[in-house]
């Protein structure tokens, strides 16, 4: 049956299967499907960054010519008699012809937790590190195998999950540092990490090597930490069209360097995405400050901005684009996010949950203006404080000023039950939308006003199916006539998932809801690493 398929056919069945675990059970059937199926199996391959100058520690290299991608799991182990990481351990040149001898290695992916994760290596023989004479360093990569990776002439993406300097070594700074034609770069810390360990070596590090990237890069991910702001001004970036900045707010208000001075010199951006958690409400400042007289913004081409909700000082909403699509105002981490963390005595890093309220979401749509653009996704996150009508004027105005929605996601911070029936009236009239997303935030009620109730207090599992059924009824009493999906957050805890509902008409036109329970996680359902 499937020799019956095209090659495209079968690459497509291949790459579903391979997220779901079925693809390498699959390959195991017969000799064909074996060698069929090595492109898509061994595409993405798990090496340990402690023993890239053994064999032991990558796939076989009968497997290379298959190998895209490359993730390096666990951190860069570091012998105890030898005082710095670049003096001897690792072999550059091995490191260098072993990526040379991946022809179509396109990635490499660096997990420099030492929890990376194991779970679904493809290789049963590869192990974490064993032997005594080694010592467990902190995350981080040495900086001559960070040139050495970006040096390969065939790699174009590079992403380090973690800091990217190791611990101690400070790297020299060659004027003739020339790297591959990179089209992505991307530095991820996780809401839990620490700083890196000098934010002075990493902005200089990142300076050095964005400087090189900044007219071949397409996707560019930076923590805020070490954002090199300053030197960003100076260049200009022609291809990039995928920022993110992610972090504390802090340290880029505290750089008083406006960001529309970098953003202005990256004509070609399709997605923005600014990630900024703040200690204080004077953290968050101004992405376009008033000060710059803009008419139009720089960014013709944006489909995606997300943004914490801007101050009357901000003019990032005045102009949008006709080409915007995804809308989102919301607050980074997430209400839920933040209390699962607190509340089970996780410590996020130094920053405080503040969420706008329901006036200030509504008082920055509006700014949008006449000339809005027809938008197909919108999010917004506010703290409900207020009357309830408060919020059902904000959800009116949403279905009054933007008609084309197709998904509509309401994270809510509240005190009170939201007015389900009143919701689901309001939205019934966007004739386009299928998907509605809203966190409940259910919890113990009589609490001072205001005032968030710990996960402790939660209320009980009948509880929260009670009010889920009553949320859920309220809807399909109340269905648009294009909703399919509707997905609620009761209340966050450590295995608490988005509880996904698909609507559908009988002949009479009533509509049912049926929960889907086999819903995957790796299409946003867990509320773990929801960003």
């Amino acid at each position: 049956m499937l020799r019956a398929l095209n090659d495209d056919c079968l690459h497509i069945i291949y790459v579903f299967l391979r997220p779901q675990g079925a693809l390498r059970p699959l390959s195991l059937t017969c000799r064909w499907l074996r060698e069929h199926t090595k492109a898509v199996l061994f595409e993405r391959s798990y090496a340990i960054a402690a023993k890239l100058k053994d064999t032991d520690g990558l796939p076989p290299p009968a497997l290379w010519p298959y190998i895209r991608y490359i993730v390096l799991l666990g951190p860069f182990d570091m012998p105890i008699e030898v005082p710095t990481f670049s003096e001897g351990f690792i072999h550059g040149q091995r490191i260098a012809r072993t990526c040379s001898e991946m022809p179509q290695l396109h990635g490499i992916v660096v997990e420099s937790k030492e929890d990376g994760d194991q779970t679904h290596w493809p290789f049963s023989h590869i192990s974490t590190p064993t032997e005594p004479n080694y010592q467990c360093t902190e995350p981080g990569i040495p900086w001559d195998v960070i040139t050495i990776f970006l040096t390969t002439p065939q790699v174009r993406e590079f992403h380090v999950r973690g800091p990217l300097l190791l611990m101690g070594d400070v790297p020299p700074w060659y004027r003739d540092f020339n790297p591959s034609p990179l089209t992505s770069f991307q530095i991820t810390l996780g809401q839990r990490d620490r700083y890196p360990w000098g934010v002075h070596y990493e902005q200089k590090a990142l300076s050095t090597i964005l400087k090189a990237l900044s007219t071949s890069l397409q996707t560019l991910s930076l923590p805020s930490e070490s954002l090199p702001l300053k030197s960003m001004t100076r260049w200009r970036w022609p291809r990039l069209q995928h920022l993110c900045i992610c972090g504390h707010a802090r340290s880029i208000a505290q750089t008083h360097i406006p960001l529309f001075r970098v953003l202005s010199h990256m004509p070609s951006l399709v997605i923005l995405s600014l990630l900024l958690a703040p200690s204080t409400d004077d953290d968050l400042q101004p992405v376009i400050p008033a000060k710059f007289n803009v008419d139009t913004l720089p960014w013709p081409q944006l489909r995606s901005l997300t943004t914490y909700c801007p101050s009357p000082m901000d003019q990032i909403l005045d102009h949008l684009p006709p080409a915007l699509e995804h809308l989102s105002l919301r607050s980074w981490p997430r209400s839920y996010q933040y209390d699962v963390n607190t509340g089970s005595g996780q410590i996020l890093r130094p920053w405080a949950f503040i969420t706008p309220l329901v006036s200030d979401v509504l008082r920055a749509l509006h700014r949008i203006g006449d000339r809005r653009p027809a938008l197909k996704r919108l999010e917004v996150a506010y703290s409900h404080t207020e009357e309830k009508e408060q919020e059902l004027e904000l959800v009116r105005y949403i279905s009054a000023a933007f008609p084309d929605l197709q998904a509509l996601y309401l994270h809510r911070a509240s005190t009170s039950l939201p007015p389900m029936n009143a919701i689901a009236k309001a939205v019934s009239c966007l004739q386009h939308l299928r998907l509605l997303r809203i966190y409940l935030d259910i919890h113990e009620y009589g609490e001072r006003r205001g005032r968030r109730a710990p996960i402790s207090r939660r209320s009980s599992s009948k509880t929260i199916d009670r009010h889920v059924a009553e949320a859920v009824a309220a809807v399909a009493d109340n269905p648009g006539p294009s909703l399919q999906y509707l997905h609620l957050l009761p209340a966050p805890s450590l295995d608490t998932r988005w509880r996904v509902y698909r609507l559908e008409r009988d002949q009479a036109g009533v509509v049912h809801a049926y929960l889907e329970d086999d819903a995957p996680d790796f299409l946003g359902y867990s509320v773990v690493g929801d960003d």
